[in-house]
């Protein structure tokens, strides 16, 4: 192939005069020289070492980097350094799962109780089977990976024993067929069903299958950092940046995939340039690829939202298609349009969201044009009745983890409001106007194709966001949102002060040497110490360590006795509170008893209510 970086360095007439006769969609904005200096900016400015990045065009291809392959060293980043992508290895499962569907070897709506009836799967919905295609549109309504269920120091384990040891992937928690809960479980199921079917190693597989009939000569799926050097990933503490050793992922067929951007160029023209001749895909499948089938937003006419491996978004007037990979230490994305044959990828060596969406951004600007699908706005006016049944506040019905439900209930939602004549769209504090399409589906004013669709089953009315893979909200009531926030947060900063003077009556009557404080007040004081200790722990595990949760230690043992001990201590202080008060006591002593013995109480309701009692995290 053409080494395109020579020929616009050395010969920018040229490169100008094919840019135009191409008609190229970077023309309009800059050269890819120019990317480079740009995204080294960027990746400064957010403290990233390194990024390494691919544009497809309608004519070429072009690799490049910008930054350093380690913090410890001066080697910069290329276009054929390689680079972990994380759960970018999702795609070429569902296209591995696509080919034996054309070889009549399975199909994607084959049940899973049929096809793979060894491994017993508890789903309590009947009329509901899980299939493959649910699988791999993450609507199987499988949870996500326990912390005890991330990485493996044995490399020999087979599908079979991931799944034996993961309780995540053997049971449904949501109705198949419902709404997008992203779950890696789910592509362990899958990356099962490829290999029984294949009758060989999935990494094996995919290698004959997809990455030697595209020259993908520089990428694996296989744990190969014993025979070459590891890529370099870092991680933040704090503000700081440290070296991340590699560690062995359990459930490799979710997020194994080592490449270059050199190789996924050739990926994302594969995909954008619909390359039938190479024998990878049918036609037929390609669209199968990229049409999200089984959601409810789905079946409503909504083309956005994940499919098979791949996500589906609007950017602006055009659809376009990808995935992304993320784990503590890196941060990888790739998207492309058909429509346009264009696309990119790029991938940091480091985990920082906010560098990834302004990268993200970027790209996407420069790589499609504007205005390519001219798709009307038109803004369906809504009848009263419809107006009152959309506005109000939705509550997120969904969480990454189940152990992350309770926190997720006191911080995620999102308000539907009308301003004159005007409907808006708020979340995480950023307000956005949206059309209405049918009183149904609507989409925000940046936009052209519908991505939000607000229903309603069984009395009760939602709200599913299907850009960048979906988030399903259910209507609930604002107000009792927001007592439950200002109850929690308000009971832990009334335990902490109340806790503190309690300590310190403790201190003083210890000085002089008078024990009936100390007989008085522990049980006051333990409780909001007890809170500090919870706080202390949490907040010294990094992203990078996330599996010391899943194993017993000194950590994880602490945090069991904590939510044991809590609860029975909020009991004993309410009892003796109740002795106390009987005797004559001072109203401030009095006041600040009920507050600490109140707040308790409500951090117990929510320990409680959440299932965070006696909790068993290895």
């Amino acid at each position: 192939m053409t080494n395109i970086k020579s020929v616009l360095i050395d010969r920018p007439l040229l490169a100008l005069i094919l840019l135009l006769l191409f008609n190229c969609p970077l023309a309009k904005s800059q050269d890819f020289e120019s990317m480079d200096s740009d995204l080294l900016k960027i990746i400064t400015k957010h403290n990233v070492p390194g990024i390494t990045y691919s544009i497809v065009t309608p004519k070429t291809t072009y690799s490049s980097g910008a930054g350093k392959i380690s913090i410890n060293g001066s080697e910069e980043i290329k276009g054929d350094t390689r680079i972990r992508v994380g759960s970018i290895t999702k795609t070429f499962i569902a296209i591995g799962l696509l080919q034996l569907q054309e070889r009549g070897l399975l199909s994607l709506d084959d049940r899973l109780e049929d096809i793979i009836p060894e491994v017993s799967i508890e789903n309590r919905w009947s009329n509901s089977p899980l299939s493959i295609r649910h699988l791999l549109e993450h609507t199987s309504g499988l949870s996500e990976f326990n912390f005890n269920e991330i990485y493996s120091d044995d490399k020999n384990l087979s599908a079979l024993d991931v799944i034996n040891r993961t309780p995540t992937s053997l049971k449904v928690w949501v109705e198949p067929g419902s709404y997008f809960q992203y779950s890696n479980s789910g592509y362990l199921l899958a990356g099962y069903i490829l290999e029984r079917y294949s009758e060989q190693p999935f990494e094996t597989y995919l290698k004959n299958h997809i990455l030697i009939p595209l020259g993908m000569k520089n990428s694996t799926f296989e744990s190969f950092y014993s025979k070459n050097p590891q890529p370099q990933h870092h991680f933040y503490t704090n503000s700081h940046i440290s070296n991340s050793p590699y560690k062995e992922i359990m459930n490799r067929w979710a997020g194994s995939l080592s490449t270059t951007s050199e190789d996924m160029a050739k990926f994302v023209r594969f995909l954008s340039h619909r390359e039938k001749n190479i024998g990878i895909l049918k036609k037929s499948s390609f669209h199968e690829l990229e049409t999200p089938m089984t959601s409810i937003a789905s079946k409503n006419g909504i083309k956005t939202g994940y499919a098979l491996g791949i996500m589906k978004n609007v950017f602006g007037n055009l659809l376009i298609s990808g995935n992304r990979g993320g784990t503590h230490d890196l941060h990888a994305r790739y998207f492309y349009s058909p429509k346009t044959k264009t696309g990119f990828f790029f991938s940091m060596n480091i985990s920082n969201g906010a560098c990834g969406h302004e990268i993200n951004r970027y790209l996407s600007e420069t790589v499609f044009p504007e205005n390519t699908i001219k798709l009307p706005k038109e803004n369906q006016p809504l009848t009263p009745e419809r107006l009152n049944e959309v506005q109000g506040f939705y509550q997120s019905k969904k969480s990454r983890m189940r152990i992350l439900t309770g926190v997720d209930k006191l911080l995620s939602g999102i308000k539907v409001f009308k301003v004159n004549d005007s409907l808006f769209l708020k979340e995480n504090g950023r307000q956005t106007p949206i059309l209405s399409v049918d009183g149904k589906r609507f989409f925000n004013a940046r936009n052209s194709t519908p991505h939000i669709f607000m229903g309603q089953k069984n009395g009760s009315h939602y709200l599913v966001e299907t850009n960048d893979g979906g988030g399903f909200y259910y209507k609930t009531s604002h107000f009792a949102h927001r007592l439950r926030q200002i109850f929690v947060f308000g009971a832990i900063a009334i335990s902490l002060i109340t806790g503190l003077f309690f300590l310190l009556k403790i201190i003083i009557g210890s000085l002089k040497k008078d024990l009936k404080s100390l007989k008085e007040y522990w049980p006051y004081a333990i409780l909001s110490a007890l809170l500090v200790v919870l706080f202390l722990i949490l907040t010294s595990v990094g992203r990078h360590e996330i599996e010391k949760l899943g194993s017993l230690n000194l950590m994880t043992a602490t945090l069991f006795l904590i939510s044991v001990l809590y609860p029975l201590l909020t009991v004993f202080s309410v009892i003796n509170a109740s002795i106390v008060m009987k005797n004559k006591v001072t109203l401030k002593y009095s006041v600040i008893t009920c507050l600490n013995c109140g707040s308790a109480i409500v951090i117990t309701s929510f320990i409680l209510v959440y299932n965070y009692f006696a909790i068993i995290l290895w």
